[in-house]
């Protein structure tokens, strides 16, 4: 850095055209470093989110394909070939995605095109499409005849479309011996599916990052114009542009930390989701057991008839009907015998879940028809529920320290910088400077930037909820919205309860947030109407919108959907999601009894 001392006399020509040089050079020289460093936090920052995303849907395809494997194996054993043709073509995975089964020569034995079956998967394909390059679903294929386990992602089409075009899918499948033969289950969905999401995320990344050069650079601009008029105001410009520079790096170093103090957090969590799989394989598993040895089932079987009378029980059964009051040769008492009359009435498989005591039952019925009686299932999944109750908290938690870290860290460091460049404003001013309207326009980005981290942190950190309660909660959620997402969102309230239990209002406005971000991310909803209205005991959450809508069976394994319904359970909620009157969606939640 030049900088120029009054007091060893004044400066020549050369002396400013020198210094202007080095200048130069300078801003130059910390433009390059600060484009790197941005730059390459921004590709390591959405490689590593799109590596992980790959990975996670990559695991759940695998999932998949051993549970359906292990399935299929027990049919096959069962000798029910008749169920293999029909055996995947209900089940889809994501908006396009479904399973499909070979056998060692590569033969179709069920696809979701009937067509299909019976046919070589790869030669079926180079005829309906020989311009395409099949050499990755090729590989995939050989894989799947070695009788390998694993995931892929591979070229191909959805038979589906009108005009197929080739796309990206991901892939897990899962070999399925049986003394009789070897066949081979995959399961499929659409790369395009977690493609939005990682462009999204690369988009915002990127964009921040623009956003810091850009104003960087007409920073630079303003500090290297006014350092040649006026030496004085050059040493002025040149510390408060350290100070900015200083701040910024210490918020970009800050947020660095907290990116990976929340990835630790996220880590837990997963831990938390593989953990919940394990519990349900184990819980498939002792249902598999169950059948063949109920005497010996560590858990409540039952058989009960029509009319309502215990007819068998293992151990633990019997401990039960003790529990209960009651035993074998006698009627089973409400609510239990109602649910077992309603699978009688209706005569196909129910799952229940029922309170009893201080744990949280599942019951599994399975009638048999002609026979006169219902087989009852017992599992004890109060683990399981504390579980899904520490998954809700840690989220709420990890949203709630990133509002905080934005609000106490980010967006004090951003207010200083805007301070800065008021006075630089201030100083340009009274030097008279030709750069006042560029040093006011940085302000004014400022400004912008600061509202929208604080809008942000405010969403994700609903600190109103404990103040002021639910309904001024969500009326700043619905403003916040609409300024984030630049969309109309409507709050109406009429007549709310108010709710005491402050977990209860946080499920429900999260609730609400989550609803309003799969309209506008899934949807391009442009209105959104939020409503909130109760009675004597009885309090309705309703989130309408504009946008494309969507089902359940399309969107049922999003993460969002999800939460929402977790959400819902948690509080006892009756959760309704339909189509629009005309368009969009409705998301409704219903809580009788405030909690």
């Amino acid at each position: 850095m030049d900088i120029q001392n009054k007091s060893t006399g004044p400066m020549t020509l050369e002396d400013i055209r020198l210094s202007g040089r080095r200048n130069k050079i300078l801003v130059l020289v910390t433009g390059v470093i600060v484009l790197l460093m941005a730059g390459g936090w921004a590709l390591l920052s959405t490689h590593r989110f799109q590596t992980h995303t790959i990975r996670i849907n990559q695991e759940h395809l695998l999932d998949i394909a051993r549970i359906e494997a292990r399935l299929l194996k027990n049919l096959l054993q069962q000798e029910k070939d008749s169920y293999l043709e029909s055996f995947t073509s209900d089940i889809t995975v994501g908006e396009k995605g479904y399973i499909w089964i070979i056998d060692k020569n590569g033969i179709l034995l069920s696809h979701p095109d009937k067509n299909q079956i019976g046919k070589d998967m790869i030669e079926i394909r180079r005829a309906a499409f020989p311009d395409y390059d099949w050499s990755s679903h090729e590989l995939v294929n050989e894989r799947m005849r070695k009788g390998e386990e694993g995931v892929g992602i591979y070229q191909s089409v959805w038979w589906t479309e009108t005009e197929p075009e080739a796309s990206n899918k991901l892939i897990g499948f899962a070999p399925v011996h049986t003394e009789k033969q070897f066949l081979s289950v995959a399961v499929c969905m659409s790369y395009e599916e977690i493609a939005g999401p990682i462009r999204a995320y690369t988009l915002r990344t990127f964009t921040i990052a623009g956003m810091a050069i850009a104003l960087f650079a007409l920073a630079g601009r303003i500090y290297y114009k006014s350092q040649q008029r006026e030496n004085e105001a050059l040493q002025q410009e040149v510390a408060e542009h350290l100070k900015t520079r200083q701040a910024l790096q210490k918020a970009h170093d800050r947020l660095e930390q907290n990116v990976e103090e929340r990835t630790v957090e996220l880590r837990q969590t997963n831990e938390l989701l593989r953990k919940e799989c394990q519990e349900r394989k184990l819980a498939e598993e002792r249902n598999r057991d169950l059948a063949k040895f109920p005497s010996e089932d560590p858990n409540p079987v039952l058989r009960i008839a029509i009319e309502g009378t215990v007819t068998y029980a293992n151990k633990a059964g019997e401990i039960l009907l003790e529990e209960l009051g009651t035993g074998p040769g006698r009627m089973l008492p409400d609510p239990w015998n109602r649910i077992v009359q309603e699978v009688c009435r209706l005569q196909d498989h129910t799952q229940a879940e029922i309170a009893h005591g201080d744990r949280i039952l599942s019951l599994t019925l399975a009638p048999f028809k002609d026979s006169g009686y219902v087989n009852l299932y017992g599992l004890d999944i109060t683990e399981r529920k504390r579980l899904e109750q520490e998954i809700l908290r840690i989220n709420d938690v990890v949203q709630g320290n990133v509002g905080r870290d934005l609000h106490d860290g980010l967006l004090q460091q951003l207010t200083g910088v805007t301070f800065f460049c008021d006075t630089l404003v201030e100083n340009l001013t009274t030097a008279a400077s030709p750069y006042i309207e560029d040093a006011r326009e940085i302000a004014g980005y400022l400004r912008r930037l600061t509202n929208w981290v604080r809008d942000l942190a405010k969403g994700l950190y609903p600190a109103d909820l404990d103040t002021n309660g639910l309904g001024f909660a969500m009326e700043r959620l619905a403003s916040t919205a609409g300024h984030l997402f630049s969309i109309s969102v409507l709050y109406e309230s009429d007549n709310v309860v108010a709710i005491s239990n402050p977990q209860t209002a946080l499920h429900l406005y999260r609730i609400a947030q989550e609803a309003m971000n799969n309209a506008v991310k899934h949807g391009n909803a442009k209105h959104i109407r939020i409503r909130l209205f109760g009675g004597e005991n009885r309090l309705t959450l309703e989130i309408v919108d504009d946008g494309a809508g969507f089902s359940e069976k399309t969107v049922g394994d999003g993460m969002g959907l999800q939460s929402i319904r977790y959400r819902a359970k948690a509080i006892g909620a009756a959760l309704e999601i339909c189509p629009g009157e005309t368009k969009g969606a409705i998301v409704r939640c219903v809580l009788s009894g405030m909690a």
